[in-house]
């Protein structure tokens, strides 16, 4: 592989097509599904965790992961849990699922961040207020300036409720019919 930039830095110089966002998104979807298929949990999943080859433009993803052990995210890591991760369950592919999401929020509205406003703490404390009934938490939509079908997705995989989010299969299926 050529390492290009990270994904973070590859926002700042422009917005993806639909094609390249299906493209990294299928990177990360595969690497996390492999985690998750060896017992794995991932630690993060973020724009600065994946780089973008400088040649053909897949997704190459650096993944950090930890075994399941109920420790949760800190810091800016926090920003990118599931509701239900936040309360200390993590419910395996959904919650990765959610993440993605936050991913697709972060390419379609080129940001670096899904909640740029708000410190880790304080995002992950709303997320756990969620998972008990609480409103949900979500980016700014308003600046989410993705293509429809990223967008019905995106709204698709970060739902409150676990059981609400697509599958792994069905998630790579909408991806690849993007390509």
């Amino acid at each position: 592989r050529h390492l290009g930039p990270t994904l973070e830095e590859r926002l700042q110089m422009g917005a993806l097509t639909e094609s390249e966002t299906a493209t990294v998104l299928l990177g990360a979807l595969r690497a996390a599904r492999a985690l998750a298929d060896s017992g794995l949990e991932l630690s993060a999943l973020n724009t600065e965790e994946i780089f973008i080859d400088a040649v053909d433009g897949q997704a190459c993803v650096r993944l950090r992961f930890r075994q399941v052990d109920g420790v949760i995210a800190q810091g800016r890591d926090a920003k990118w849990l599931a509701p239900e991760e936040a309360a200390g369950k993590p419910s395996g592919w959904p919650s990765i699922a959610f993440r993605l999401g936050l991913l697709m929020y972060c390419i379609g509205a080129r940001a670096a961040d899904p909640y740029p406003l708000k410190r880790g703490d304080l995002v992950r404390l709303d997320l756990k207020r969620e998972a008990f009934g609480a409103a949900a938490v979500r980016p700014d939509m308003s600046l989410y300036y993705g293509g429809d079908r990223c967008r019905e997705l995106m709204e698709r995989c970060l739902a409150t409720r676990g059981t609400d989010r697509p599958s792994a299969s069905k998630l790579e299926t909408a991806l690849e019919e993007m390509l």
